[in-house]
């Protein structure tokens, strides 16, 4: 079987347009507050989504989930530009892509 930690990169561009799930309303990609949030517990360790981030934004932590399984993590939140690449791939839908903080907005308590 092949590894898939050598497959080149995904033209991100392409992939965003053609998946309707990543666009507004107007067809625009997607905004740059959209980050990935993973449900570590869904996460079987299959690393698909770590190979296919074009900006190493995830990495596979070695703490295991409830199951037994190590679990993918975001490091640097920073690094993720919410593509959504990862969430295409995802085999389990441990991921989704959610609406993040801008970095002026202020927590209200």
């Amino acid at each position: 079987m092949a590894s898939s930690r050598n497959l080149p990169k995904a033209n991100i561009r392409e992939l965003n347009i053609l998946d309707p799930r990543l666009r507004g309303d107007d067809g625009a990609e997607m905004s740059k507050n959209k980050k990935v949030q993973i449900d570590k517990e869904k996460c079987k360790g299959c690393e698909l989504c770590i190979d296919v981030c074009p900006h190493d934004a995830l990495s596979l932590l070695t703490e295991v989930n409830l199951r037994g399984l190590r679990y993918v993590a975001l490091p640097d939140p920073d690094k993720c530009t919410g593509c959504g690449l990862c969430y295409m791939i995802c085999p389990d839908c441990a991921l989704e892509i959610k609406e993040g903080k801008k970095k002026d907005e202020k927590k209200i308590s």
